[in-house]
Formats: structure tokens, sequence, C-alpha cells
């Protein structure tokens, strides 16, 4: 009316953090969170961080870096070290880094040696012993997620929700552990779509359980592009890879995984796929090899290496 035009300002929540070192002291002091299951050493509600150098550690007591409410962090160097995600009520997710609702894009920088001190009846329920992801995306273009441990996906999980998960270039994950059940390296449970692609390496990771490298289940879709080399991982089933959806392979290097058999009460799927084992249902496979498809379920397999 009158002519008049209204125009509303938008702020972008912007932060840099080029160097320095943020150290958790104690559960209760130099965090955030509205309660232990999201405490952090930083939180990021809605805003962008951007973490060019310096040393988040988490001392053992909490985790390093919480991402919610489509909130950002893009990490070019620096570290997230000695994280823990606390005992709740609910799953522990992301001892390192959790991302429930965001995204990171990680093109450099160092996650390592979070959840290092295991043992504890609880740690069957830490999810991502270097970083979570439920409802968002990671995109994995550099850097190193090692020595990470968790009950279920030792470097990287992502379960809830859905989203996208990119491994890829100059991207290491290495010598992560599973210390309960399944995926040592990366494990995706549900409605995401996983890519390891090219100059992307997945090593020395170990699984309790099945896919010491990748596990991918729960309607999860994976796929090996050429140039990504998955090597020298071990699990009881799937050393490599273990999947019980769709799963595509055009290219890449899976080799010198070690499928090493059961070593307790289990007998399901026992010493299968030292490379690959894709299966669905509870059905027992036959034998051991490069890949075994297995079980009840029809899954989508395509292996298609030119």
């Amino acid at each position: 009316a009158n002519g008049e035009t209204t125009t509303e300002a938008t702020e972008t929540r912007t932060a840099e953090a080029k160097g320095g070192f943020i150290r958790a002291t104690t559960a209760d002091g130099n965090t955030s969170g509205d309660d232990t299951q999201f405490a952090a050493v930083i939180s990021v509600n809605g805003g962008t961080v951007t973490l060019e150098n310096g040393i988040i550690d988490g001392n053992n007591n909490v985790r390093g870096i919480l991402v919610e409410k489509n909130g950002a962090v893009i990490m070019k160097n620096g570290a997230v070290i000695n994280g823990k995600a606390l005992l709740s009520s609910g799953g522990q997710y992301g001892c390192g880094i959790y991302v429930r609702n965001g995204r990171l894009d990680m093109t450099g920088g160092i996650v390592a040696e979070n959840n290092k001190d295991t043992g504890a009846w609880y740690d069957e329920y830490r999810r991502g012993g270097g970083i979570a992801l439920r409802d968002g995306s990671l995109d994995i273009s550099g850097g190193v997620i090692a020595s990470n441990r968790a009950g279920v996906g030792g470097g990287i999980f992502a379960g809830g929700g859905s989203g996208s998960i990119a491994i890829r270039d100059n991207a290491v994950i290495a010598n992560n552990q599973t210390n309960y059940s399944w995926g040592g390296g990366v494990s995706v449970d549900g409605n995401y779509t996983t890519t390891i692609q090219n100059g992307a390496l997945i090593t020395g990771n170990v699984a309790k359980n099945s896919g010491g490298g990748v596990s991918s289940i729960g309607g999860a879709k994976l796929e090996v592009q050429k140039g990504a080399m998955i090597t020298g991982n071990e699990a009881h089933t799937g050393g490599g890879i273990n999947s019980s959806n769709d799963f595509t392979m055009t290219g890449g290097i899976i080799a010198g995984n070690i499928a090493r058999g059961n070593t307790g009460g289990d007998t399901n799927g026992d010493g299968e796929g030292g490379g690959i084992r894709v299966g669905g249902g509870n059905g027992l496979g036959v034998g051991c090899g490069c890949v075994i498809c297995t079980g009840v379920r029809t899954v989508s397999v395509v292996v298609s290496i030119v």
C-alpha cells in the first residue's frame, strides 16, 4: 500500500577456525549441547563452520563436533581427536563428528583416535567412531579418517533418516575397528546412497562381524567406481565389502581382504566373501571366494570392470 515495499534481511551465520587448540576439560566443561546425548566441544546449529587448521580435542570425555538444523562443517585441515559419544538412553552417535540433519564437506585434515578407550558394556551402542550421519550428506574428498573405534562403523556410520555419502579423490579411511559388529571402515544402514570413487582408499580396517572395509545393509545402495581401492581389510564375513542390497561395481580394486571365519557361536555366513559378500535374509551361502551371493532376498548386483 502507498507504494511502499518491504525488504526482509537474511543473515548467514559463518565462522572460521584457522588455528588454535580447543580441548574439553570434563563432560560439563568447555562443551555445548541440550543434553549429554548431543554434547560436543563445538555445536553448529544452522550455520557454517570452516575448519582450516587447529585441533578439536574431546579429551576422551565428549565428541568433537555436532552439526544439526541444516548446519554445515567444511573441514579443510586440522584435526578432530579423542572424542567420545556420551552414554545416554538412546544410541550414541559420532564420537568424533556427529552430523544430525546437516552436512560435512571434508577436503583435508584428520579425524582420528576417537573412542579409543573401549571395553565398556555400552560400547556396542556407539555408532560411528570417527563420523556419524543421521539425515544429510558427507562428501569426503580428502583427509584421513583413521584409528577410530565403535560398536558399529569404526570410521563412518550412517543410519536413520536418509542422505548420501561420497568418498573420493584423496580420502583415506584406514585402521578403524568395530568391537561389536559390522563396518570396520564404513557402515551404512537404511535409505542412503554411497559412492566410493576415483582415488579413495579404504584399507586396514577390521570388523568383528561383517564388512571389514564397507558394510551396506538395510536398503542402502553402494557403488564402487573406477580408481577406488579397498584393500587389506578384515572381517568375519565380507572382508572387503558386505552388502545386503543393491551393489554396483564399475571399476576399482578390491584386493588382499580377509574373511577370517567363525570366532564365536554364530556360523551364519561363516568365512564367506574375502573380497565381497552380497546376501539377504538368513540363508547360508556356500563356500568362500571373492564374491558370494547368498540368502532368500533378491538383490541387485552389477559388476562391470573395464
